[in-house]
């Protein structure tokens, strides 16, 4: 399979460049979503951006699509990239870095021996190196995107991701083999965090990326990271404390109703990503998560705020449902519309629209009276935390223009 690659478009929806220039390696494609930061210190008032492609690369591209930097096999990139990177200045030294997952199979570099699995990586912004204590070989693929946090409340950035799922599955490597399953949480020089990694039995987060909330007596970050379980179909939601920990009412399934019958559910998993934010008005903030035809939110003591039955309709549950199509996409949230009320966004399949026939696309939007448009009700409003895709929770953005104090 060709083509792929990555597109800029201008504001007015006008092509700016593409960069498509993908190596001959089978598939040829970028999933790996792309973040943009000022990584070149050269060009301080241009930003590049960086993504990792199906053709064993990960790159840094200038604003004009021109190649900055490439990462290949002599750089340790040997396999498919799944994972969007992170941009933070990981170790404070005022230069920023990238940390992405990365697949892994048997290749032995110079200095370095690679396994069969997966890893972390953390480089300098100029491409030229792994920070030190990187990267973080494991024996599984990293398809979950890294998010980063004060996550112990010590006031240094921690990484958090979750395993995939490869290589104990016959046909997707030349040798299966028995792999950990769990939620890894790394500190800035690639050790492990107190009480991480956290055995995940039988489940793996797939494509699936950690959002990062605050929950009120918790002295740093929660992660909440949600599963499948090997039947492929069996969804679970984590939420884990600064220390690994499980919180208590945790860890859920989605129930979604299965018929009009009270009670008949089903628990589908997905391999969206979370996001958190304060949307009915409580103290706390909510976790929201599509599951089937629904967008399922939980609040922090794993209560299911959305309905379980088909019909007749739970008057004292949020109902967000497309009809009989499905969501696959994480939900955002945003003051839509400038009236100080949050809406949750959510883009899915809808079978049969207006009495028309076939599948398509359509976008919902959900607004929430007892919401508060604000920075401090919004922890993770959105795959990767922001549209600049840094994967970095930083409490109370303070301005509207995605400025970060």
């Amino acid at each position: 399979m060709d083509g792929g690659g990555i597109y800029v478009f201008r504001s007015n929806g006008q092509l700016k460049c593409s960069f498509t220039d993908l190596k001959p390696a089978i598939p040829r494609g970028v999933f790996s979503s792309p973040a943009i930061g000022r990584l070149d210190s050269a060009t301080p008032g241009r930003m590049q951006i960086v993504f990792g492609s199906f053709d064993f690369r990960l790159r840094a591209i200038r604003d004009d699509c021109s190649v900055w930097w490439e990462l290949g096999v002599p750089e340790y990139v040997v396999d498919t990239i799944w994972s969007s990177p992170s941009i933070v200045d990981l170790d404070r030294n005022g230069t920023l870095n990238v940390v992405i997952g990365a697949d892994s199979n048997l290749h032995a570099l110079p200095g370095i021996t690679l396994p069969d699995g997966g890893m972390i990586r953390a480089l300098q912004g100029n491409g030229s190196s792994d920070l030190p204590g990187f990267p973080i070989l494991l024996d599984e693929v990293v398809y979950s995107s890294p998010a980063i946090g004060d996550i112990v409340g010590n006031g240094q950035w921690s990484i958090v991701a979750g395993s995939g799922r490869c290589w104990d599955i016959p046909g997707c490597g030349s040798a299966p083999h028995s792999v950990t399953k769990a939620a890894y949480g790394w500190n800035k020089s690639g050790g492990n965090l107190g009480g991480w990694p956290v055995t995940l039995a039988a489940q793996s987060a797939r494509t699936a990326s950690p959002a990062l909330a605050r929950f009120s007596g918790i002295n740093g970050l929660v992660t909440v990271l949600n599963t499948m379980r090997n039947d492929d179909l069996t969804g679970v939601v984590n939420v884990l404390g600064p220390n690994g920990a499980m919180l208590p009412g945790w860890p859920k399934q989605p129930d979604i109703p299965a018929s009009c019958t009270p009670g008949d559910v089903v628990h589908y998993g997905t391999q969206a990503s979370s996001v958190v934010a304060n949307l009915v008005g409580e103290a706390e903030p909510e976790i929201i998560l599509p599951s089937g035809n629904e967008f399922v939110i939980w609040d922090r003591y794993g209560n299911q705020l959305t309905t379980r039955n088909g019909c007749p309709a739970e008057p004292d549950k949020l109902s967000l449902s497309n009809g009989d199509g499905s969501f696959f996409n994480s939900a955002a949230i945003a003051d839509l519309d400038g009236d100080g009320k949050l809406e949750l966004v959510g883009v899915g399949r809808y079978s049969n629209l207006s009495g028309s026939h076939g599948v398509h696309a359509a976008v919902y939007a959900w607004t929430f009276a007892g919401s508060v448009a604000s920075p401090k009700n919004m922890d993770w409003p959105m795959f990767r935390h922001d549209a600049q895709n840094h994967g970095v929770f930083i409490a109370d953005r303070i301005f509207s223009s995605s400025f970060d104090p």
